[in-house]
């Protein structure tokens, strides 16, 4: 379980409101989950609440099934303000298939934030991928694994320039790699569907960014927007083994 600050002791007790959180908070403690925020979680996941994280319906509706093993992990990452509202959320899942050559991959999805401006989103994508590239090779040593990828729509702009520009993330275009990615995952058959989504690999040159874009924030204390107002931030403690 991760330990950053009193904030975090309170998890349980995480607001499942649906109610609007557009303003600018006057902090943000930004950690890896646990069991005890699986209410909060699967509540943000509800269609009211859902709809203003995630206002063009961009990110897949998740059951609480599937978010229990990320969350309950620490393989997913949320934002938190002081009136103990998520701000931001992304997880990480594991695919498996024997179809694939037994050979897994992990993607980065879910991602969703309600404060633009600030990085946040980059921010904990960045963390949470790191924090999944360490644990496939510390924890999982006998998984074979094609590594950490993001699947994300060809019209989907936002995430695009995040994964593709911001953050580095190599697109992969070969067909043979593609292909291999989606047998693994095992979601998307349709000829079609798969032509409308791009593979993203979290590659060195990533890793290199996300410690980058880390490092300020972790240093200095807060994040900031390019009108100069900004928001005091505590990381999870695990994010100096990050870097």
């Amino acid at each position: 379980m991760s330990q950053v600050s009193s904030a975090t002791a309170n998890a349980a007790r995480l607001n499942t409101n649906t109610s609007p959180t557009a303003s600018v908070p006057d902090h943000l403690t930004v950690r890896f989950t646990n069991v005890s925020d699986m209410r909060a979680v699967t509540a943000l996941f509800e269609r009211e609440r859902k709809s203003k994280m995630d206002p063009t319906g961009k990110v897949r509706a998740r059951s609480a099934q599937e978010l229990f093993g990320p969350v309950s992990s620490g393989s997913a990452l949320i934002a938190v303000d002081p009136s103990d509202n998520i701000r931001f959320f992304g997880m990480s899942s594991d695919h498996y298939s024997v179809a694939s050559g037994a050979v897994g991959v992990t993607e980065l999805g879910g991602i969703m934030c309600d404060l633009p401006g600030f990085k946040v989103a980059q921010l904990g994508s960045a963390m949470l991928a790191l924090n999944e590239a360490i644990r496939l090779r510390e924890e999982n040593p006998c998984f074979s694994s094609r590594g950490v990828h993001a699947l994300v729509a060809r019209n989907n702009g936002p995430a695009n320039k995040i994964f593709g520009r911001e953050l580095a993330w190599q697109d992969i275009a070969e067909d043979d790699a593609r292909e291999q990615l989606f047998v693994t995952q095992n979601k998307h058959s349709c000829v079609k569907a798969r032509g409308e989504r791009i593979w993203y690999e979290f590659g060195e040159s990533a890793r290199d960014k996300a410690r980058d874009v880390i490092t300020n924030p972790l240093a200095q204390g807060y994040l900031s927007a390019r009108s100069g107002h900004r928001i005091p931030v505590t990381l999870d403690t695990r994010t100096h083994s990050l870097v």
